[in-house]
Formats: C-alpha cells, sequence, structure tokens
C-alpha cells in the first residue's frame, strides 16, 4: 500500500510537472504576443513621431520664409511711404519733371546739340 501512494504521489507530481511546463509555454507565447505588440507600438510611434518632426520642420521653414517676406514689404511699404510724402514737396516734383520727364522749368537755358538740329 506504501508503494501504491507513492506511486499515485510521483504520478500525480509528474502531471503537475507536465501542467507546469504547458503553462510555462503558454505563458511564453503570451510574453512574446506582449513583447511583439508593445515593439510594433514603439516603432509605430517613433515613425508617427518622426514624421510630425519633419512635418513641423517644414512648417517653420515656411514660416520663416514668410517672416522674411513680411519684412521685405515692410521695407517697401516703408520706401513708398516717404516717397509719398516727398510728393507734396514743391521742389522734389520739379526735381523728378526734370530728371525723368526731361521738362525745362522758367528761367532755364535749354541747350540743343548741333547734331540733333540738323537733322
Amino acid at each position: 500500500m506504501l508503494k501504491k501512494n507513492n506511486y499515485k504521489k510521483a504520478k500525480r507530481q509528474g502531471e503537475n510537472v507536465a501542467d507546469v511546463n504547458k503553462d510555462s509555454f503558454a505563458t511564453k507565447v503570451k510574453r512574446y504576443l506582449v513583447m511583439l505588440v508593445f515593439v510594433v507600438f514603439l516603432v509605430y510611434s517613433a515613425r508617427l513621431f518622426l514624421q510630425q518632426q519633419k512635418q513641423l520642420d517644414l512648417l517653420n521653414k515656411q514660416k520663416q520664409e514668410l517672416q522674411n517676406e513680411i519684412i521685405e514689404i515692410q521695407e517697401q511699404t516703408r520706401v513708398l511711404e516717404e516717397e509719398a510724402i516727398k510728393l507734396h514737396d514743391k521742389e522734389y516734383i520739379e526735381y523728378i519733371a526734370r530728371k525723368e520727364y526731361g521738362m525745362v522749368g522758367e528761367g532755364d537755358i535749354v541747350f540743343i546739340p548741333a547734331q540733333e538740329i540738323g537733322e
């Protein structure tokens, strides 16, 4: 009877050991699946982060270009405003009329080159 009890006890222990091995295999598979899901999540997150970083860099570059364009337009506006103020000055208007349009004021002596007379 003692042998019979030892046999039953050993048999139970063997079954328990076999069950533990099954559980450990299933546990290992679950761990690998969890790790795989985690790695896939990390890769996806890293890819998403890099893609957004690239898009952010592009937007920052566009922002800088637009700021430079704004500065240029502000400078042009300043120059045009100064020109508009000068157009209220009679002396400046005479200067422009003589320089750009070849107009002659009262009392000016006009010299005509001799070549143009004969033509």
